[in-house]
C-alpha cells in the first residue's frame, strides 16, 4: 500500500491482482461436465423410474416419473432452504 502513490500506481497494482485471480481461477477451478441429469436432487428413483419410463413408453409411467422427479427436487431444495436458514439463524 505504502508504494501506490498516484493513480498510475494503483492501476498496475489492480491489473497485477486482476491477473492473479485469473490464474488462481484457471489452476484450480473444475471443468465440469453438465448433462441433463447432473443436477444435485438427481437421485436412483428418478434414474429407476426414467428406465421404467424409457421401456414401456406410458402414460402412467411418464406420470411416475414426474411425480418423483417432483418429490426428488422438493425433498433436495427443502434440505437445502433449511441448511441455509439454520446458518443464517447461527444454529
Amino acid at each position: 500500500m505504502s508504494s501506490i502513490h498516484n493513480i498510475e500506481a494503483l492501476e498496475i497494482v489492480i491489473q497485477t491482482l486482476a491477473i492473479n485471480i485469473k490464474n488462481i481461477w484457471l489452476k484450480y477451478s473444475k471443468n465440469v461436465n453438465i448433462t441433463k441429469h447432473s443436477k444435485a436432487w438427481w437421485d436412483d428413483d428418478c434414474h429407476k423410474d426414467l428406465n421404467k419410463y424409457q421401456q414401456s413408453r406410458s402414460l402412467e409411467d411418464w406420470k411416475g416419473f414426474k411425480k418423483m422427479v417432483k418429490k426428488s427436487k422438493y425433498a433436495f431444495f427443502d434440505d437445502k432452504i433449511t441448511e441455509i436458514a439454520r446458518k443464517k439463524c447461527g444454529l
